[in-house]
């Protein structure tokens, strides 16, 4: 799975994340039901959250899910400091947790959230996991 560590910094924010965009060497994977999928990695405040990454046909899907409340908070908070609005909502099968965010969002983020994912998507047509068409929508 191709993972992205990305990181932001607000001014005045202390407990931010301080590093920069940084793509890992991996791969973008077909999950079982036919999505292309990866990993997204934001640390922050000495932390980080891995967030799984879907491309389906028309939209980019960002998703965090945990059977802790807490690390569901702290994934809303994090893509908040990214600027994306993010809220932690109890799953549909209420076991657990969850943040999604989807492109609409995703595209108000941070400079450096949106090249992360244009690195992911790219990574996706250069392997041949989806056709131009889907990856400029």
């Amino acid at each position: 799975m191709h993972t992205a560590a990305y990181a932001a910094r607000p001014h005045g924010n202390r407990d931010a994340p301080t590093t920069s965009h940084v793509p890992l060497d991996g791969s973008v994977k077909l999950t079982d039901g036919g999505y292309e999928a990866a990993d997204l990695i934001i640390p922050g405040g000495g932390v980080a959250v891995k967030y799984n990454l879907y491309l389906s046909e028309n939209a980019v899907k960002l998703q965090f899910r945990s059977t802790d409340r807490g690390r569901g908070e702290l994934a809303a908070r994090l893509l908040k400091v990214t600027g994306v609005s993010a809220e932690v909502k109890r799953r549909g099968d209420g076991d657990g947790w969850c943040v999604r965010a989807s492109t609409v969002v995703l595209a108000a983020a941070r400079e450096e959230l949106t090249k992360a994912l244009a690195v992911i998507i790219k990574t996706a047509l250069a392997r041949g996991l989806v056709d131009a068409g889907k990856a400029e929508r």
